[in-house]
Formats: structure tokens, C-alpha cells, sequence
């Protein structure tokens, strides 16, 4: 990338900040929406460049596991890790077919991953449950988080 673009670019984005100094939130959000329609664009392009430089990596490993950097004209460098291949469960298998063809031997080649979650009613129930040891349990092995609102901004086509 030409230096100078670089640069031009750096400074438009501090001149877009700088721009946000007290400003009203309109404009805040003119230029949130702005800079989302650039991050879009950037991130297709970049999704491109990528399978250009995966592919130049699984050449330059042979195809093979490993790590790389590829450098760029002007000081840039890229990090390209392919990994070892692994195993893992099609979409479309029957693991209960699998226990009941495998018996015993189903634990050997597959392993069992167990979660758990509270229901969404789960605290409508304990509110409603008399004080007790269940209660207790219950409050000391769960709790209430606040999630970050989302901001979706609008792209510009």
C-alpha cells in the first residue's frame, strides 16, 4: 500500500474523531454509519485477499501444517497458520446409533460433552420457591448479568 494513502487515510480517521468533540448525536451517528459502510467494504475486500494468501501458504507449506509470514512490499507482513487435521462428528450422524452399534467401546472413539444452562423460566421458579437449602443451591450456582446493548448501524449501499 502506498505509503501516502496510509497516511491520508490515518488522517481522515483522526479528522472523524476530532469531528465527534461535542458534537450532536446525529452527526455522531452519521459518522458511526460511515465508518460501518467503510468496515464493510474493507472486510470484503480483505476476505478476498485472504483466500489469495491462504493459498499461497498452503503452496509455500506443501500443504502441510505449519506456520508462515508473508511479507508485503512496504513493511507489512501477514501470519498464516494451517493447522493439524482433526476429526470431528458429521452433522448428520446417529450418535445414538453409534452407542447402540459401538456397546462399550463407544466412549473409546468418541467423547461425551455434557452443558448446562438455566431455562429462561428457571428464574420465575426460584423466585417462587419457598427459603431452603434447594433455594440456597439454586441462587449460589446461578446469576443475572446485564448484556451490552447492540448498536446496529445502517450500511449505505
Amino acid at each position: 500500500m502506498d505509503n501516502n494513502l496510509l497516511a491520508e487515510f490515518r488522517a481522515r480517521l483522526r479528522a472523524m474523531e476530532d469531528s465527534l468533540k461535542d458534537a450532536p448525536i446525529a452527526h455522531t451517528v452519521e459518522v458511526g454509519a460511515a465508518l460501518a459502510t467503510m468496515v464493510k467494504a474493507a472486510e470484503t475486500l480483505q476476505e478476498a485477499i485472504k483466500v489469495t494468501i491462504r493459498d499461497a501458504a498452503l503452496n509455500d507449506l506443501g500443504n502441510q501444517p505449519g506456520t508462515i509470514t508473508l511479507h508485503g512490499t512496504e513493511g507489512g507482513s501477514v501470519s498464516v497458520t494451517v493447522p493439524v487435521s482433526k476429526l470431528r462428528m458429521s452433522k448428520s450422524a446417529d450418535a445414538e446409533l453409534l452407542q447402540k452399534v459401538l456397546g462399550d467401546q463407544f466412549d473409546l472413539y468418541f467423547e461425551t460433552q455434557t452443558t448446562h444452562k438455566p431455562r429462561d423460566m428457571a428464574g420465575d421458579l426460584i423466585a417462587g420457591m419457598p427459603d431452603g437449602s434447594a433455594k440456597t443451591v439454586l441462587l449460589s450456582a446461578i446469576e443475572q448479568f446485564d448484556a451490552t446493548p447492540r448498536v446496529s448501524f445502517k450500511v449505505k449501499p
